[in-house]
């Protein structure tokens, strides 16, 4: 009797194990699925960290820039002919400075960036230095474009098409920006935007250093 009764114990614990070994695989699958789908379907690569940015680049589920390989990878992207049109993002705030050395302006004017950017008031230490080059900028050309919320310092030089926030400005709106940059270029330079074809500029503050050189 005693050894039917382990013989069943025995029988119950395989059982148990095995369901249990079941349920484990059935979760992992889920798990992989799911992640797999985030990344394929609502999310951004980032080609720096081998993260992404989260959220859903919406109005309600902006995509999420936490730290300056963000911005570079944003940059690359959109250059590579990404535009980002009607997506939006949204700086942490909590970091409270990003600084970029070095920096190439998100956006071409054959590529040019056409989302929506918040800066959550952080302040971004800019250098750019491409004396050669029009459309210098954090963004270097905008396509109908709201870019808000940034406090910028730091350094741009460029040729033609200069400013700290957007180089070249085609329709948009930028707003509640503090300018404390250094700006040079040859022509069509200026605090803020470079050269604004349409659009609107509204609660800005620029205190930016410009000058103008052949």
């Amino acid at each position: 009797m005693k050894q039917k009764r382990n013989v069943q114990t025995s029988l119950v614990f395989v059982f148990l194990l095995v369901i249990g070994f079941l349920l484990l695989l059935q979760t992992r699958s889920f798990i992989t699925s799911y992640i797999h789908e985030k990344l394929d379907d609502q999310t951004v690569l980032d080609a720096s960290s081998g993260g992404y940015f989260g959220g859903l680049g919406t109005k309600d589920n902006p995509y999420i820039v936490s730290k300056a390989d963000d911005m570079v990878y944003l940059s690359q992207s959109v250059n590579a002919g990404e535009t980002y049109k009607d997506k939006h993002f949204s700086v942490v705030a909590s970091i409270g400075t990003i600084t970029l050395k070095n920096f190439t302006p998100i956006g071409t004017s054959a590529k040019p960036f056409e989302g929506h950017f918040d800066g959550s008031g952080v302040t971004i230490d800019l250098n750019i230095s491409n004396e050669t080059l029009d459309n210098q900028g954090l963004f270097g050309y905008i396509k109908g474009s709201i870019i808000s919320n940034v406090s910028i310092k730091g350094n741009v030089t460029g040729k033609n098409y200069v400013g700290a926030i957007v180089g070249y400005m085609n329709g948009g709106t930028i707003s509640n920006i503090y300018n404390k940059t250094s700006v040079i270029g040859s022509t069509y330079i200026g605090g803020l935007v470079g050269y604004k074809l349409s659009g609107t500029i509204q609660n800005v503050y620029n205190q930016a250093s410009i000058k103008g050189v052949s």
